[in-house]
């Protein structure tokens, strides 16, 4: 391990407990639901970070970027807009541009698993708390969390009125200075004695941050929306349903920075039909195509908790619905000629129920049982509007055959519908087989049917790119496919005092296989099936409230293998997905939080993982590169460490608090650190981001029901790139788009509460 940069080891020296203070004599106790039942965070023998509902409200929290950035055990990429976003955990997650498949970290919202990362992207209001759980966590949560969980749970209706709002505004340093707008609000009533409503909505809007220097048409802006209205019924004190209402609405323009430095094939073409673009570099937010990338993420959501309580013993109901579509229009060529564009359209509708019956708690023997049921719909695609189209420029173009890659008008479909059904039971029991040794044992039994169906088509009959690469009839296909799978947890813990806990664990999960569904024909060997992915968890770790319970560590050690793992990578205008024979990752997670005095806390946390191809002959072939693998179709990536999967992450926090006759007074700096990482699937050596930190501070002034802060996030302006990816119609050629995160932005809050 190379040594930590010096601010962590300052910050650890900060942590050291000062003078005992008064206004906070100790550290607030986080109730949570990682294993089903409320329990202390300290409790559970599981490695988890959390954030509070005040925690996010004071912090200045947004949305799931921020969160990481205080998380670093989970890492959040996008690329071309809001809908392709995927969570890593540990620093294990998948490509998110694929709209059927899964991914490895499973995002749940008030109990009810959501498809797809980007379904969790909104605004974070209204927030009761956010529960990061690491590891595979299969045999409670079940599909899609072979990485781990992030686990939403929001405000729930109360018996007393309660009223907030809040207002944002500010601006945005990007090549484009950008105003920005943040709006939330939040209005909590009751209507009779056993009945309770909330209402809440949040809006963000900000402009374009990026210029395009070819078209008139700059990126990078945002309008986004959410509402959220819910009913609390309680009849009884034994009987609780809470029905949850969500809509969720995302319009942004987005686009890569297209590297023309490197680029052969495209500068070339450029130049030779005279339109160059003005000299830029890949990192300044200045790109050249013929329009910006628009992005739209539609989303409306139900869920209905049911909560009945006889004697101790617990039946939970969780039925939930959800529905999104969202739409891509793509420079696909990414030249400053008009030769192809993209139409991508998707939709999906996902229903659950879980029932859970559970004993009651702080018995010798706890238990609980449950089944759970997915059904869901995936369609890429539209069946009549069209998904490439070609542009005036295309005659100029030609095949390897001679032939013109098509005359304008040129258009093909290529639609896929995916059907899913998952059903699994599941158990885990506790037993408290002393005052201090707890041994909880669980198991996941799922099965998984599932149907895709692709069809594509074009208006035209003759040989073109379309025809033959991006939408050939000859790639239709009726596939289907059957699995099941058993998952396991064993944790044993031991309670050395009230403060003090560790505990070891042993947990496997279990991913269901698919089909690749995109555009194109299948990939090497002719098969578009990818197979399941099992892991398998060793875990050592303490939790501990020490010094009067001012100091609060937790930290965990981890060695995780995981066979036929999931990758996807972008091949030759497709995004495709095959399996790693095995990834090994192996590491250790700390979080620290202290109380300093009376006026001042802190706190740390540390990410180790060393994420590497244990074995990978599939893997993609970057510019330049040969493949060899033994049938010469890909490049082996045994023994290489795993892309977007920096050795080391930390965070860091100080606080300054005082009551001052206007008011309460606070102050608050962060820090987010990365050491290098790979930001290209296919691991290409001139795409490394290189170590770097973020800087954020946070002042403001708390009177009565008023509060006023002023902020900045990424003080320094710090530029870094989130993904780099191959060109689409060159994807040997040196040129490459890359995706940056987000520029300095800063502003003045104003929170009201009733």
């Amino acid at each position: 391990m190379r040594n930590l940069p010096l601010p962590i080891l300052a910050s650890v020296v900060l942590a050291l407990p000062a003078e005992r203070g008064r206004a906070q004599d100790t550290i607030e106790e986080i109730v949570v639901t990682a294993q089903k039942r409320a329990q202390s965070v300290q409790e559970v023998p599981v490695s988890i970070s959390v954030r509070s509902g005040d925690a996010i409200e004071h912090t200045g929290i947004r949305d799931i970027f921020d969160v990481a950035d205080q998380i670093p055990s989970l890492s959040v990429v996008q690329n071309t807009g809001p809908i392709n976003t995927g969570f890593r955990i540990r620093r294990i997650g998948n490509e998110p541009n694929i709209p059927n498949f899964e991914p490895a970290v499973g995002l749940f919202v008030d109990g009810a698993y959501r498809a797809r990362s980007s379904l969790g992207v909104g605004d974070l209001f209204d927030i009761e708390r956010i529960e990061v759980v690491r590891g595979p966590q299969t045999t409670l949560y079940g599909r899609n969390t072979t990485a781990g969980v992030v686990n939403i749970i929001t405000k729930s209706p109360s018996d007393s009125f309660e009223a907030t709002g809040e207002i944002a505004t500010g601006r945005i340093d990007g090549a484009e200075t950008a105003d920005l707008y943040q709006v939330h609000g939040v209005v909590n009533t009751p209507i009779t004695e056993k009945l309770s409503a909330r209402f809440g909505g949040s809006l963000l809007e900000h402009g374009p941050t990026m210029t395009n220097l070819f078209a008139a048409d700059n990126s990078d802006d945002m309008d986004r929306y959410s509402l959220r209205a819910q009913l609390l019924y309680e009849p009884s004190s034994r009987l609780r349903v809470r029905t949850i209402l969500g809509r969720f609405v995302i319009d942004s323009a987005n686009a890569g920075e297209f590297e023309m430095d490197e680029g052969i094939a495209p500068a070339a073409l450029n130049a030779a039909f005279g339109r160059p673009c003005p000299p830029s570099t890949s990192t300044d937010r200045r790109f050249c195509n013929n329009h910006a990338t628009v992005t739209t993420l539609h989303s409306k959501d139900a869920t209905v908790d049911i909560t009945y309580e006889l004697n101790g013993y617990t039946l939970t109901s969780v039925s939930a619905y959800e529905a999104h579509d969202d739409f891509h229009y793509i420079d696909a060529d990414q030249l400053n000629l008009n030769i192809v564009d993209f139409f991508g359209r998707g939709d999906g509708a996902s229903y659950s129920q879980e029932l859970r019956f559970a004993s009651p708690a702080e018995r010798k023997l706890e238990w609980l049982s449950g089944v759970y049921y997915y059904r869901n719909v995936t369609n890429g695609g539209d069946p009549v509007l069209p998904t490439f189209v070609l542009g005036p420029d295309a005659p100029l173009i030609n095949l390897p055959s001679g032939l013109p890659l098509g005359q304008p008008g040129d258009a093909g479909t290529s639609t896929s519908r995916t059907k899913r059904e998952h059903v699994s039971p599941f158990a885990s029991v506790a037993w408290h087989a002393t005052g201090k040794t707890t041994l909880t044992v669980g198991a996941r039994w799922q099965s998984e049917d599932q149907d895709l169906r692709i069809v594509n088509a074009a208006n035209h009959s003759r040989p073109t790119i379309i025809t033959l690469v991006l939408a050939p009839e000859s790639a239709n296909a009726a596939l289907s496919r059957s699995t099941h799978g058993l998952s396991f947890s064993v944790a044993g813990q031991y309670d050395w005092s009230e403060a003090l806990m560790a505990y070891l664990s042993v947990t496997s999960g279990f991913k269901s296989g698919g089909f690749n569904a995109g555009p194109g024909a299948p990939g090497p060997g002719g098969s578009r099936e990818f197979a399941d992915e099992t892991v398998l968890n060793y875990e050592i770790g303490v939790k501990s409230l020490l010094l009067d319970k001012r100091l609060r560590l937790n930290a965990s050690v981890f060695s995780t293998t995981y066979h036929d793992f999931q990758s996807a990578g972008f091949v030759g205008l497709r995004f495709q997905v095959n399996n790693a024979e095995r990834v090994d990752v192996a590491g250790l997670d700390v979080d620290l939080q202290a109380l300093l005095g009376e006026h001042y806390s802190t706190g740390i946390s540390l990410s180790y993982a060393d994420a590497t191809y244990g074995r990978y002959t599939g893997g993609g072939c970057y510019y330049n590169r040969v493949p060899d693998n033994a049938d010469g179709t890909a490049c082996v990536l045994t023994g290489s460490r795993l892309p977007f999967a920096p050795l080391w992450k930390a965070s860091a926090n100080f606080e300054y608090r005082r009551s001052l006759p206007v008011g309460g007074l606070y102050a608050r700096i962060d820090w987010a650190w990365a050491d290098s990482y790979q930001t290209n699937e296919t691991l290409d050596p001139r795409n490394v981001q290189p170590a770097y930190g973020l800087i954020d501070l946070r002042a403001g002034l708390r009177r009565n029901r008023f509060d006023v802060s002023v902020w900045v996030k990424n003080l320094a302006n710090e530029t870094f790139v989130m993904q780099d990816g191959p060109t689409n119609l060159f994807p040997h050629d040196p040129a490459f788009v890359r995706f940056l995160g987000a520029p300095r932005s800063y502003g003045v809050t104003v929170r009201a509460h009733w």
